[in-house]
């Protein structure tokens, strides 16, 4: 299926964190490369041919939604986002279309997310039936993501709560995961503290500002 007929999957960026971790504020909006954390993440999307993709936002909206002003993303709001992130995936799920079959769900903290890993994900689902899960696997061992849910997982998605966010899910459905080889360790990178940030801007040549 070509790029102009994956309207049917969806695209969900995790972006209600509080990130206590990160003392300079609200990660998602640390600079990079011009353009803020989060907005590497939901390019990827953009440019793998995602039609539909929601963020999902916690502490400081509008400051977000500004900062993606340009791009083609609808907003959801968890007003219970010091809960977890469990709550943040089960009101971004909640909030999908009838017309979608699947989506790739992503902290929104990750940018070394590429559109090639995405468009990979997407054959992988396709050529399983569109029934598996389906989620990178680094050579190491190492699960990644972003992680395409089918459709008829939603349900446990939407009844998500707490911090673990999909993970405890992920354990029980275990042998519904289809797990696909991926070399590129920045499906496992994020970010969650200035140093982390720091070390990805001088990978990237970036210069040490925020």
């Amino acid at each position: 299926m070509g790029e102009a007929g994956r309207s049917y999957i969806a695209a969900l960026v995790l972006a209600a964190g509080s990130s206590t971790r990160f003392a300079a504020g609200n990660k998602l909006l640390a600079e990079v490369s011009g353009k803020p954390l989060i907005a590497w993440t939901i390019t990827a999307f953009v440019e793998a041919g995602i039609s539909s993709i929601s963020v999902v936002t916690g502490p400081e909206p509008e400051r977000v939604q500004s900062a993606l002003g340009e791009l083609p993303v609808q907003f959801v709001r968890n007003p219970n986002h010091l809960a977890g992130m469990g709550g943040s995936i089960a009101a971004g799920v909640a909030a999908l279309g009838e017309d979608i079959a699947a989506v790739l769900i992503s902290p929104g903290d990750m940018p070394g997310i590429s559109a090639e890993l995405v468009r990979s994900l997407i054959s992988a689902f396709e050529a399983g039936g569109g029934e598996r899960i389906v989620r990178p696997l680094l050579p190491d061992g190492r699960p990644g993501h972003p992680v395409v849910w089918p459709r008829r997982f939603f349900p446990k998605l939407t009844q998500l709560s707490g911090p673990e966010g999909g993970r405890t899910l992920l354990r029980e459905l275990a042998s519904e995961i289809e797990q696909m080889p991926w070399s590129d360790p920045a499906v496992a990178l994020d970010i969650d503290t200035v140093e982390e940030l720091e070390r990805y801007r001088a990978a990237k040549q970036e210069p040490h500002n925020s």
